[in-house]
C-alpha cells in the first residue's frame, strides 16, 4: 500500500471510508473466481467485492478511535428540501478529520471512526466536532459545535466515553435546536488502546 500511495498509507484525514485516521488502511477488492473473471452480483454488471481494513499497532503508542456515529435534530439549512446536507469536523490535539456528507437529512448517520496515535498523553484531552451544512454553490454553512473533555484519569479508568453531546451555535453563547425546540446532538463513541510499553 506504501509503494502505491506513500504517506496516504498509513495518514488519510478525510474521506468516504467507515475508518481513517492514522495506521490504518481500508480498501475494497472485486472478488474473482477461480477462472480469474471477476464476479458479477445480483445486480447486472456490478462486480461483487469485499472490503478489508488493516489496523497497526505500534508498541510505544497509544491509539484513540473516535466513532462518529450519528447527529440528531439538526436545524433546517436548505429553504427548497427543508433539510440539510451535514458533514462533521473532527479536531483533536493536531488531528483534524472530516466526515464523508450525508445528504438530505436532520438526523445523519455518518458511522465512520477516526483514528488517531498519541505519542504522550496530557492530563486532559478536548475533541472538538463542528457540524457543517454542505451546499454546492455557496459557502457552506456552520450549524454548531460539540466540545468534548476527555480526563486522561476517566480514559485509564473505563477505557473510553460514549455519550450524546449538545451543539453549540458559533458564537458560543446557546445551545443549536430545531424547528420543535429539540436540541441538536452529535452522538460520539471514544476507545483508547494502551501503548504496551509506558509512555509519559
Amino acid at each position: 500500500a506504501r509503494a502505491v500511495e506513500g504517506d496516504r498509507a498509513a495518514f488519510n484525514m478525510a474521506g468516504e471510508g467507515d475508518m481513517i485516521g492514522f495506521h490504518v488502511k481500508e480498501e475494497p477488492f472485486k472478488l474473482g473466481g477461480e477462472d480469474g473473471v471477476d464476479v458479477i452480483g445480483v445486480q447486472a454488471g456490478v462486480n461483487s467485492a469485499i472490503k478489508l481494513r488493516i489496523k497497526y499497532f505500534s508498541r510505544n503508542m497509544t491509539y484513540l478511535e473516535l466513532h462518529l456515529e450519528r447527529a440528531s435534530s439538526l436545524p433546517k439549512m436548505d429553504a427548497g428540501l427543508g433539510t440539510c446536507d451535514a458533514y462533521a469536523n473532527v479536531i483533536v490535539g493536531h488531528y483534524n478529520f472530516r466526515s464523508r456528507v450525508v445528504k438530505n437529512s436532520l438526523d445523519p448517520h455518518f458511522n465512520q471512526w477516526f483514528r488517531m496515535g498519541l505519542e504522550e498523553l496530557k492530563d486532559e484531552m478536548e475533541c472538538r466536532v463542528q457540524i457543517w451544512d454542505w451546499d454546492r454553490f455557496d459557502e457552506d454553512d456552520h450549524m454548531g459545535d460539540a466540545v468534548v473533555k476527555m480526563p486522561r484519569e476517566k480514559l485509564m479508568e473505563v477505557g473510553g466515553l460514549d455519550g450524546s453531546y449538545g451543539l453549540i451555535d458559533s458564537e458560543g453563547t446557546d445551545y443549536v435546536k430545531n424547528a420543535k425546540g429539540e436540541r441538536s446532538c452529535i452522538h460520539l463513541k471514544f476507545e483508547v488502546y494502551w501503548a504496551a510499553e509506558p509512555i509519559c
